[in-house]
C-alpha cells in the first residue's frame, strides 16, 4: 500500500486534525519562516507573509471549514 492509499483510508476527521495541526505549526513559526525566506531568497518579511504564509494558512482554514462538502462521495459521469 502506498502512502497516498494509506492516507486516503484514514477517516476525514483524522485528516482534518492533521490539516489543523499543520496550520497551527505554520502560524506558530511565522516569524522564523519569514526570516528564513528573507535569508534564503531575499524576500522581504511582509512579502513572505502575504505571498507565502498567509495563503497557506487561508487554504488550510478553507479545507477545514469546507471539507464535508469538498470531499463527499460523488458519482462520476458515465
Amino acid at each position: 500500500m502506498t502512502e497516498l492509499q494509506a492516507w486516503s483510508m484514514k477517516p476525514l476527521s483524522e485528516r482534518l486534525e492533521w490539516v489543523a495541526s499543520f496550520r497551527r505549526a505554520i502560524a506558530s513559526y511565522e516569524r522564523e519562516l519569514c526570516a528564513l525566506m528573507e535569508q534564503e531568497v531575499g524576500k522581504p518579511r511582509l512579502e513572505a507573509l502575504t505571498s507565502d504564509i498567509a495563503p497557506v494558512l487561508a487554504a488550510c482554514r478553507y479545507v477545514e471549514q469546507n471539507a464535508q462538502r469538498l470531499f463527499r462521495p460523488r458519482r462520476l459521469g458515465g
